[in-house]
Formats: C-alpha cells, sequence, structure tokens
C-alpha cells in the first residue's frame, strides 16, 4: 500500500474557521454602527524592491554620508506618504526572498515554525557541489495555521487580497479559503469573492497575453496573465493552462499588469466603501520582481536621464516608476472616495533589491545596487532583508524622525490587531510584537529578531578567469540585537548550527557590513550566540545534514542514491523507509522530477526499503513507475530503466561549496 499523507485534522479545522467565519459575519452585519468607526487598513507588500531605492531612504542615507549621489529612480508619491506619516530605517522582511516572507506575514510567525524557509525547493546550484542537505521546505502554509486575513475578517472588516500570492493555490489554500473572504456587492460580479491572486506570477511577464524579450533573459515570456478569481467555483476562472486568463471582457490583451491593477483596486475600494464596514486589503503587487519590462514611454523617460553608475537600468527604473504611481493612484481613489482620512496605509517589501552580487564578485541579475547596503536578495546581509517600512493615515501621528528600533514582517500582525481594538488569541501563536507603541513614542522592550535560512542561494562568479558554481547565499541563520548583528553559516561546521562559522556586524558604524568583529568582541559574539541558539532550540529548528555523515551511495542512471538512515528519516521527519536521491548530474534525459533530496518509497507499487529492495524491484525492468516524497509531499515519476546500480564510495572533499563561499568572504 502507497503511503498518502492526508490532513484529515487540517481540513476539519479549516472548515470550522469557515464556519467561525460565517458567524462572525451575522454578528458583525447586526453591529455595523460601530464598526464604520473603525479604520480601513492597506497593506501595500511590494516585490524585490530595495531598501535604498525610495527617494526618502535614499536622501536619508546621503544626509548620513553613505552616498554621494543623487537618486536615479524618482519616487515622488511614496515621499510625500513618508512626510505624513512614519518611517522606520531598521525594517526587516522576515527572510531574503518571497515565499517565506509572504507566509510569516500572513500568518505572524517565524519561518522556523510555519516551515514555510524558502522559495520553492531549498537545493539550488550543482548537487555535487553541496556538502549540506538542506531540510525540507513547505510551499504553502499549514490549514491549521490562523491567517491575518481570518482574524481580520474576526474583527469584523471585510477583508481582501489583491495580487501576489505565492503560498498554496489548491482549492483550501487560495487566499479565499484563508479568511479573505469580502464579496462584490455591485455590478456584474455581484455575489462573487473579490479577492485575486496571480498565480505563479514568475512564469510570465508584465504584459498582458503579448510575447516579450525582456532585456536579460534569453527566452521569451508568453505574458498571458495567470489569475485566480475568488474561489475555484467562480466563472471568471479558467483551469485550463494554469489558469491563463484569455477573455478580452477580464483583462485586454496589452494590459500592463500595474495598470490593471490600478484600475480594479480602485473598483475594489468604491464597492468596499459603500459596505458599511471596515475593510483590510491585503495589496500585492507584481513590481518590482523579474522580468524587467516596462511600458516603453516610461523606459524613454530614463534613458534619457543620467545614472550614478550602480543605479542605472531605465528599465528598472521605469517599473518602480509605475509602483510608487500605484500608491499614488492609492492615495486619489482614496480622496475620490471620501475615506482618504479614515484609512492607514502600510507600505514595505517581501525583501532586498535583486542587487549587490557583482561588487561581491558574483555574476547573475543586477537590477538595482542596494548600495551602501552589502549584497541583495536571497542573501541575510543587509542588502537581502532590510526593506522600507512607510505607515500614515488615521491615528497615525507624524513623527518627524526615522524610528531606528529594529522590527520585522511578523510585527504586522499584531500591530493591525492593536490597531483595530482586538486581543492576540494564544492559538494564533505570533510571533511578532505591535509597533504601536513605537509610534505614540512609547517603550518597546524587545531582545532581537532572527532569521533561519537552511537553503541554497546559487549565483556563479569568476576566479582567476574560470567561471565557477558557487552560491550567494548557502544556509544560515542571522540575528539582530540593538547595534549589532550576527550571522551563522552551516557549511563548514562538523555540526551545522555549532556556532563555528560566524560573523558579527556592528550595524550603527558599519551598515555595509565590510568589518567583521568575530574575533575582537568575544562577549558581544557568546552573547548573540547564546541567544540565537536558545531561538532555535525554542522553535525546534531543523538544521541541514553534513553529507560528509553518508559513506555508502550508489550511481543508478545519473542518480547518487544512498539508503535512508535514521539519522536522514529524522532529517527530514519522514516516517517510513526508502532510497534517498543524493544528487542528479545535468543529463538531459533524466526526468526533472527526480531531483535531490527526494525519497523514493515505492516502484511498481512495491514498497522500496533501502538499496537492496531497489535493486531487486528493478531486475529486469525496462521502464517503472516510481514514487517519491518530497518537500512534505508524494507525487509519481515514470522512468526508464537503462543501466544497473554501482556502488561507489562518497568523500566529504567532494563536496565545495564552504570553500567557494569562503573565498567570496575574503572579497
Amino acid at each position: 500500500m502507497i503511503l498518502k499523507f492526508k490532513k484529515k485534522s487540517a481540513l476539519i479545522l479549516s472548515l470550522l474557521i469557515l464556519t467561525l467565519i460565517i458567524a462572525c459575519d451575522k454578528y458583525n452585519a447586526a453591529n455595523d454602527n460601530t464598526l464604520t468607526k473603525q479604520p480601513n487598513i492597506i497593506l501595500v507588500y511590494a516585490d524585490d524592491l530595495g531598501f535604498t531605492d525610495v527617494g526618502v531612504y535614499h536622501d536619508l542615507l546621503r544626509k548620513k554620508g553613505y552616498l554621494n549621489y543623487d537618486n536615479y529612480y524618482e519616487t515622488p508619491h511614496l515621499d510625500s506618504l513618508a512626510k505624513t506619516g512614519v518611517i522606520f530605517t531598521s525594517a526587516y522582511s522576515n527572510a531574503p526572498n518571497c515565499a517565506p516572507s509572504r507566509a510569516a506575514l500572513l500568518s505572524g510567525q517565524y519561518g522556523v515554525k510555519n516551515k514555510v524557509r524558502n522559495t520553492g525547493h531549498p537545493e539550488n546550484g550543482i548537487d555535487s557541489l553541496r556538502s549540506l542537505i538542506p531540510p525540507p521546505n513547505s510551499t504553502k502554509l499549514s490549514l491549521e495555521i490562523t491567517t491575518i486575513g481570518n482574524a481580520m475578517t474576526y474583527a469584523g472588516y471585510n477583508s481582501v487580497h489583491f495580487g501576489k500570492w505565492h503560498n498554496g493555490y489548491g482549492k483550501n489554500h487560495i487566499p479565499v479559503s484563508r479568511g479573505f473572504r469580502a464579496k462584490w456587492t455591485q455590478g456584474i460580479y455581484k455575489g462573487l469573492f473579490m479577492s485575486e491572486t496571480l498565480y505563479r506570477p514568475t512564469r510570465w511577464a508584465h504584459f498582458h497575453h503579448v510575447q516579450t524579450n525582456a532585456e536579460g533573459f534569453e527566452n521569451f515570456f508568453d505574458g498571458a496573465m495567470h489569475m485566480i478569481f475568488g474561489d475555484f467555483d467562480d466563472p471568471r476562472n479558467s483551469h485550463k493552462e494554469e489558469h491563463k486568463v484569455y477573455a478580452d471582457s477580464l483583462i485586454e490583451k496589452s494590459t500592463y499588469l500595474s495598470d490593471y491593477m490600478d484600475t480594479r483596486l480602485g473598483q475594489m475600494v468604491k464597492d468596499l466603501s459603500q459596505q458599511n464596514r471596515p475593510f483590510f486589503i491585503n495589496y500585492n503587487p507584481f513590481l518590482v520582481h523579474n522580468p524587467l519590462s516596462a511600458p516603453e514611454k516610461d523606459v524613454g523617460y530614463f534613458k534619457n536621464k543620467t545614472g550614478n553608475g550602480s543605479d542605472s537600468n531605465p528599465i528598472y527604473a521605469a517599473m518602480l516608476k509605475k509602483l510608487d504611481e500605484n500608491v499614488g493612484n492609492l492615495l486619489k481613489i482614496l480622496r475620490q472616495n471620501g475615506i482618504a482620512d479614515n484609512t492607514i496605509i502600510i507600505f514595505t517589501s517581501d525583501n532586498g533589491g535583486v542587487g549587490g552580487y557583482r561588487e561581491m564578485g558574483f555574476l547573475g541579475t543586477h537590477n538595482t545596487s542596494n548600495m551602501p547596503l552589502r549584497g541583495g536578495k536571497g542573501m541575510l546581509y543587509e542588502g537581502g532583508i532590510r526593506v522600507p517600512f512607510i505607515i500614515a493615515g488615521k491615528g497615525i501621528k507624524k513623527i518627524d524622525e526615522p524610528i531606528d528600533e529594529p522590527i520585522s514582517g511578523i510585527d504586522i500582525f499584531p500591530t493591525l490587531l492593536e490597531l483595530v481594538g482586538i486581543s492576540e488569541k494564544q492559538d494564533w501563536q505570533l510571533d511578532g510584537k505591535s509597533i504601536v507603541p513605537l509610534l505614540n513614542k512609547k517603550r518597546f522592550d524587545r531582545e532581537y529578531i532572527a532569521f533561519h535560512f537552511p537553503a541554497y542561494q546559487k549565483n556563479n562568479r569568476i576566479i582567476d578567469g574560470d567561471t565557477l558554481a558557487s552560491w550567494r547565499m548557502v544556509p544560515g541563520s542571522a540575528i539582530r540585537s540593538k547595534d549589532y548583528k550576527l550571522i551563522e553559516y552551516f557549511t563548514g561546521e562538523s555540526k551545522p548550527g555549532d556556532g563555528s562559522n560566524l560573523e558579527l556586524y556592528n550595524l550603527q558604524n558599519d551598515l555595509g557590513e565590510q568589518v567583521n568583529l568575530i574575533d575582537s568582541l568575544p562577549e558581544i559574539k557568546q552573547k548573540l550566540y547564546s541567544q540565537l541558539h536558545q531561538w532555535r532550540t525554542e522553535n525546534k529548528a531543523d538544521y541541514p545534514f553534513n553529507k560528509s555523515n553518508i559513506t555508502k551511495v550508489y550511481d543508478f542512471q545519473g542518480l547518487t542514491l544512498t539508503t535512508l538512515s535514521t539519522e536522514l528519516k529524522t532529517h527530514f521527519s519522514f516516517p517510513g523507509g526508502g532510497v534517498l536521491i543524493l544528487h542528479r548530474n545535468n543529463r538531459i534525459d533524466i526526468n526533472k522530477r527526480l531531483r535531490s533530496s527526494s525519497i523514493i518509497t515505492h516502484v511498481d507499487g512495491v514498497s522500496v526499503q533501502n538499496i537492496e529492495e531497489l535493486q531487486k524491484v528493478l531486475k529486469d525492468k525496462k521502464k517503472v513507475k516510481i514514487v517519491l516524497w518530497y518537500g512534505y509531499k508524494e507525487y509519481e515519476v515514470d522512468l526508464k530503466v537503462t543501466e544497473i546500480l554501482q556502488k561507489s564510495i562518497l568523500r566529504a572533499t567532494y563536496f565545495q561549496d564552504d570553500i567557494n563561499f569562503k573565498i567570496t568572504e575574503q572579497l
């Protein structure tokens, strides 16, 4: 019998949450007079926007002497918003890339707890060069977790998610099923759910149904928008070809995505403002994520503008201009509907900008420099996780000086609860802390914020004229406490997490993280490492597995296999037996779904517990159906058998990620 992982309890709990939401809707309908006094809240969650790209932040850095040039980018609407409210200069995303940051924001939990720790699979780069096996990664939040959408609906709000989602696209995981249940009450969509979700947006360009050859990419992008409207029963949805939208009545051909979102957002706000209930919109633009593409008139404007060397990409600048115009349009919409004075706006980003790599000797995409910060998206250096954060609107008093207290994306959930007067429920298990005291210039007690990112992020680099496979980020953790920040990389450690590969920076004096103080400040090093270790222990953090502990491996059709040991079963949280795929080479005839860290559990319906059983079941077979377990889920793959299993010995010296990374650190 093939092992199936059914989460009946999670489904039952989701039904209970749905019942609670419906009950709350009925209760709140009778209390609209009270609810209409509550502020509307719109969270604008930008995509891949660098900390230094917004004008107000660039100006602050220039005043402090970190920059000596004018900003190539133009963000007048964001700058204007900042002047009316509060800006934070030590705000962090919850992770250095998209999915884990969004999962943490939605759940109010660190990724170490909700298990969404990376975007997609964590085994990036060449398999045979990785010394560690990352822990499995979930691509969606558990149904047992209460989301910010659930909580705001519970508080009596009309909750809408609009734009990028990246936390599961099945029927039970899309926004409508996670608490974002406001409906249209006017027009042709009356009675349908209002939320709209970009389905796997990184697969297509910013223009609808137009093929574009975006700069920096070799392939043409089919720009047909992939969109899930409302729930799966919505008549607007097409489940064919991964939710591609072809009906011009929904989105006209050649439409630029942000322009469509501007128009639709206006329609949403107009409808919501007339429903006699406060609303919460989780507004997630796709800008300024790759592929780089923007309207030609905007690109042309920046082509005629002199860059500063580090930041001079006219397409990226045009995309940022469109994002800023999104914010300007939002402010206009609120004024037109007479609700600007009763609305709070929060603006931030899911991670740092795509860039800062070439300054560290890496090849790869360079959209923006992130100067003076080190690194960029996918890294635990400041360029990957420090983000802009602006809050303004009803009840938010303007503070002239920026707030430099470290805050994080997980703080948004509890902050919204306090702003609307709802107490946190214990079973929500929020890790964040409300920043309302900071907005009111009151005491804010928190010792640290932490990060755990046990995944690889690939970037090649050139050494002595040779292009070498390398990583801009290897599995690691970080902690920020007051002025200091400690980073631990797990490569090169005898036991990942043993504290032998650390870096320490004083961000007050060294924002660019250029001077490693690990040897000169032993007391601070020990304090921060102890806090980081305790935090990981309390949250039951999963660590990578060192391949040097594996000795017996087998080669088979370009795959390197080993029997799943007791230690590996614990590592993968896998209850059964099986054969682990350690590596796959680059042979084009290997099914791509046979990726590393997959566990072979069955072949042609026969259970496989070890290498010997795999050899036996493959004997004299020409084609088999393999059942694999990967990333907390199971799937099937067809495989042609053309070679036999051959035994080989795995040597730890074969893996070089720690070596390449140490070379990088010397640059």
